[in-house]
Formats: structure tokens, sequence, C-alpha cells
């Protein structure tokens, strides 16, 4: 779901013309996407630019056709009735305005017609609407209005000579402004509604399927469907009540039985939104799969394989293995299914190899339906996530079995190192695998930012006693990411936790938050906010922040390090008890992060529970035997007075179990 970045991205493609080229002059990259630089320019392809209309058909020039059309249909009448009565009655010619003013009389009769046609059209729709949701008699009545407004126009263009001749350029003046006023609007509505994608034309007022009605509801809140009407003078002086930002995008996962009306929802869903001029994107159930995958992070974790390797989509119903050895799909397959029982909906996802048809993962996620596209949102993310780990691991188990490992084939089983757990053998060999890829291509972003991952996970867990040359090599690596990609989210990320290790602990925590502009479903940002929260002596604020991450990645590789997290801020502020609680979740969630160990050991020892806190020192050194009070009183991250305090304690804590000084 995007918006277009210029007119060209919002009309289908056309060969191009000189007159195309032309009309792309007016356009810029930064215009407003439906302000009057933009309608300009669709005009000017309608009207110029695109000669086959066969090829290049827009909602904009439909409109705009049947407008010239009404026009068409008031004037030329009226000029030929005029004419004709001129032509029987010459003597309507002389004597002065008031016999001319008979002339007058087939110029409203003309308009007359027409409106009487517009009514019946009128009644005839409002009887196809159903009871299902409400029509929007704004819009109903709009088309009828705008009709008959160019109908009047035209009839208002003949008549004008036939009564005197300098009543032609006041009667242009007096219908100019509100023809286009009125044209401006309905060509920004035109230009969302191309945007949207949809495939036809559907308005929710014709929806005839039963919907229960807390569905109801929620389409309705989602669509902006309520019976309004639109002014004309608002429109008039270009203050339309209609909105020019979009609302908050929502993924739409419908779903029903054969026959239930789940295109013709979508689509009057998409209709309605574009019509109320929000930005949203119409899927198939091909691209809302695409989207899911693509919804890992956007323009970061995507992971794109060489050109050679991309292949196109799979046929449906086709037979996996086959279609695998015949070179026309990747690797793996996402499955799924959806179902709505009582106030739950279940959805069951499945990860298919499609060189062996075998199952390669599955889940299922069960949620309330207390709000429905909040609940689907969070489903997608959900999913987002599962997916990007199982498919780091499928790829890295690929990998292993080759035999000429290419770039992207190292970094992902180097990512797939770091998901086992942060102990220092598996990020020495993480960061193995991620050089070895820049090796074979030093332009591998995500090699380039899983080595600066490793340096500031290294660093910042106390794995050697030069972690600040770590951190700079990390920080060096992340400069030169960002060069390259400056909005990738998670460079953004470790830049920030790099800042946070080296005492700029709030320039940390504004990287961070940038980076979560870029990616909100980038669950590893919240824990990094709630680590510079502890450094800034503020870490009661720490555990609302890995709530957070975990609502948006429960089953993320990492929740370890989440709930870690969570339990730092605790024992730092004190909060003892609930502190030894969340690391002990850490350490069965993953057992192999030693650092977890140490802090439970220090909070156990301020408890007086020293066996267990010895018990818990003893397991960190199984993992991380050189770990010491002078390494880990070495690497304060920041000079503020509160965290020092506080880390001062924990170092207390640290020797009471056994921690040796170094």
């Amino acid at each position: 779901m995007a918006l277009a970045g210029s007119v060209a991205a919002l009309r289908p493609s056309a060969d191009q013309t000189g007159a195309t080229s032309w009309c792309d002059q007016f356009d810029r990259p930064n215009a407003a996407a439906l302000g009057i630089r933009r309608v300009a320019t669709q005009c000017c392809h309608d009207l110029f630019g695109t000669k086959d209309v066969q090829d290049a058909i827009t909602a904009t020039y439909v409109w705009m056709a049947d407008q010239i059309g009404h026009l068409t249909l008031g004037f030329v009448p009226t000029v030929a009735l005029n004419w004709i009565l001129g032509l029987i009655c010459p003597w309507l010619y002389e004597g002065g305005v008031w016999r001319r003013l008979i002339f007058v009389v087939p110029a409203v009769a003309v308009v007359g017609l027409w409106a009487s046609k517009e009514r019946t059209d009128l009644k005839d729709t409002s009887s196809r609407t159903t009871k299902v949701f409400p029509p929007d008699s704004g819009d109903v009545e709009w088309n009828v209005k705008t009709a008959l407004l160019y109908f009047g126009m035209g009839a208002a263009f003949g008549l004008a000579p036939f009564l005197e001749y300098w009543l032609v350029p006041i009667v242009v003046v007096i219908a100019v402004w509100p023809g286009f006023a009125v044209a401006f609007w309905w060509l920004r509505r035109k230009l969302a509604f191309q945007q949207a994608a949809l495939p036809y034309l559907f308005r929710l007022a014709n929806f005839a399927s039963n919907l229960e009605p807390d569905l109801v509801k929620a389409v309705t809140d989602l669509a902006n469907v309520k019976n309004r009407r639109t002014n004309f003078f608002a429109v008039l002086v270009g203050k339309d009540p209609l909105p020019r930002t979009a609302p908050e995008i929502h993924h739409l996962l419908i779903s029903g039985p054969l026959g239930a009306g789940k295109t013709s929802l979508c689509v009057g869903i998409g209709t309605e939104f574009a019509f109320a001029l929000g930005k949203g994107r119409y899927l198939s159930a091909t691209k809302l799969v695409e989207s899911v995958i693509a919804d890992v992070a956007p323009g970061d974790r995507e992971y794109p394989r060489p050109p050679s390797s991309r292949r196109p989509p799979i046929p449906p119903g086709s037979d996996l293995p086959k279609i695998s050895k015949s070179g026309l799909l990747q690797q793996n397959l996402l499955e799924g299914s959806v179902q709505r029982g009582g106030n739950r909906m279940r959805v069951n996802v499945q990860l298919v190899s499609t060189e062996t048809g075998n199952q390669l993962w599955a889940d299922r996620f069960d949620k309330p339906l207390a709000d429905l596209f909040d609940m689907q949102d969070e489903i997608v993310t959900l999913l987002a996530r599962a997916l990007h780990t199982q498919l780091v691991a499928a790829e890295a188990r690929r990998a292993e079995r080759s035999p000429h490992p290419d770039s992207m084939d190292l970094f992902f089983q180097g990512r797939a190192c770091l998901n086992s757990g942060l102990t220092p053998e598996n990020m020495a060999q993480a960061r193995d695998f991620f050089q070895r890829a820049l090796s074979l291509d030093p332009d591998n972003l995500q090699a380039l930012v899983g080595v600066a991952n490793v340096d500031t996970m290294a660093g910042g867990a106390f794995y050697t006693l030069d972690r600040a040359e770590l951190l700079k090599k990390a920080e060096a690596a992340l400069t030169k990411a960002l060069t390259l990609a400056p909005n990738h989210a998670a460079a953004h990320m470790f830049n920030g936790m790099v800042k946070m290790w080296t005492n700029r602990a709030t320039e940390g925590i504004a990287e961070c938050e940038r980076a979560l502009e870029l990616d909100r479903n980038l669950a590893d940002v919240h824990v990094a906010i709630a680590m510079g929260k502890i450094f800034i002596g503020r870490g009661g604020e720490a555990k609302a922040h890995v709530e957070q991450a975990l609502r948006l990645s429960p089953r993320d590789p990492v929740a370890y390090l989440y709930r870690f997290t969570a339990g730092n801020g605790e024992l730092y502020t004190g909060r003892l008890e609930e502190a030894v609680a969340w690391l002990r979740r850490s350490i069965e969630t993953n057992r192999n992060f030693p650092l977890a160990h140490f802090y439970l050991a220090a909070a156990l020892a301020l408890l007086g529970r020293q066996e267990e806190a010895k018990a818990s020192a003893a397991s960190g050194f199984t993992f991380d035997p050189n770990f010491s009070i002078r390494g880990y009183r070495a690497g304060a991250a920041t000079d503020n007075a509160t965290y020092l305090a506080q880390r001062d304690r924990l170092i207390e804590g640290l020797r009471a179990a056994g921690v040796p000084e170094g």
C-alpha cells in the first residue's frame, strides 16, 4: 500500500507519444498527490498525450468524456431548436429583448428533459441500493447535480448568442468557475480511484450478500461509509469536506465460502476508500501473500536474491516438486487458511519446500475478533516476523548443501547463526559468514549490516575488553550502509545502539525512533529504545517498550533478548523479584545468552539467595568463561549519574554471586 510518486504511476501504461512527454513536463515528483498540478497533468495525458484509449483508458478520461457529453447534450439541442424556431419565426430577431426571450423556452425544455431523465436515474439507483450499507447520498446526488450543471452550462452557451452576442463572454465567465471547480473535485476522486488499482467500480450500497452486524460496523468504520452530503459552495471555494490526507492504512483479510461476495466486498471497500480520497491499493490473494513477505521490513529485510535466481509466481493448483525442477518457482511456498468461529479468528499457515513438497514449518495464529481490522494487522505482522525467521532457517539449510554458495547464501547462514543465540562462538561464526559474503559481493548491504550487528552486540554484551574498537568498527560499517541506503531501518537501529553504548544515549534513542518511523513492524527497535531508557536512568520505562515488542513478535528468535532487557530495567530500578521473573523467562526462551545468567545471579544475590545466585553465575561461565567485574565495569555505556549508581548496585550483586574481579 503506497502513495504513487507521479501521475505516470497512477495511470495504466501505454505507448509513449511526443505529447505524452510534453504533458509530463507539468508534473513534479514532490507535487501533491491529488493537487491541481497532478490533476492538470492527468487531464493533459487523457486529452492529448496517450492517443490509444483502448490501451490506456482511465477513470479521469471516462469522467471528462461523460461531462463533455453532458455539455454537448445541453448545447446542441438548444442551438438546433432555437435555430429552427428562428427559421419559422424570423420576427423573433426583430423588436427587442422581450421577443427574444422566447428562445429561452427551448433551452429550459432541453434542461427540463435531461433533469427528468436524471431524476428517474436517481430513483432507479436508490431502489437498487440494499439495506446492508447506507447509500452515500452525497455521491449519488452529486452524480445527478454534476450532470445537470453541465447540461445547464451547455444550454446557456447555446442560448446566449440567440439573445445578445455580448452575453456570450458573460455566460462563459459565469460558468467557467463552477465548471472547473466541480471538475477538480471529481477528478481528484478519480485519481484516487485509479491509484487504488481497483478492477471495477462497485459501491458498497449495492452489496447484496449477508453480513453480521459486527462486520457491517467494522467495514462501515473502515471505509468511512455514512449518509453524507457535499455542500456546493464548499466545493466552489475549494473547501470540500472530503479528507485531503490519508487515514491509517489497514491490511484487509476478507474470507468466506464460495459465493459470499468476498470480491465485491473488497472492491466496494476500496471504492469507498478511494472516493473518500484515502490512499490504498487493491490486492489479489497472490499479491496479499507477496505483501505479507514484504512486510518483514520495507526495503531493508527482504533479502533479495540475484536477478538470475528470481522466478515467476506459481500457477494455482500445480505440482510443487515438478514446478520447482522446471525452474518456475522459488524454493519455498507459503500456504494458509483463515477460519472464523464465534468471536475468534484463526489463521493457519505453513511453509512448504517446492523441491520436495515437505512441510518446513507450520503455525497457527488465534486471536479474538474484538477489532477486526486491528486484529488482522496484528496477524499480518506476526506472520511476517515468523515467516522471516523460518525463511532464513530454510535458506541457510539449503545454502549448506550448495557446493558454491553465493553472497546471499553466506548471508543467510550468518543470520541463522545469530538466530541460534548470541554466544561468543555463534557470533564469531556469524561474522565469518558475513565477511565471506562481503568478499564475494562488497555491495551486499545485508551482510554489511550483519557485520555491524555482530560487532554492536559483541561490544554491548561484554564479550571482549576491546569493546571500544568493536563499536568503532560497527559505527563505520553502519555509516557506510546508511550512505548506500539512507532509509535502511535496521541500520538506523544498530547505529542508535552503538551511540547508546558510547555515551550518546539520547542521540541513540532518537536514531532508533527514526528506525521505527521507517518500519513500524520492527519489533527489535522497541527493545533498543528500552535499553536507551536504562542508560539515561529511566529503566522503569523499559518494560512497556519490551511488552510492545513482544506483542509484535512473540515468537521472535531473539525474544530472549526482549525479556532480558525488561529484566535489566527491573534490576536497575531495584524491582528484584520482577527482574528475576523476567530473566528466568529469558533463559527459558534461550539458554545461550550468558549475560542473562550473570544478571540473574546478581538479582538473586541481592535478594540474599546466594546458592541460586552462584549456580546461575556458574551457568553463565559455561558460555563466557572470561566474564569479569573489571570487564563489566569498563563497559559503562554512559556517564549518567542515576545509571552509574544503579550499575554499582548491580556490580555488588555480581561480586556476591562469585563473579571474579578479573
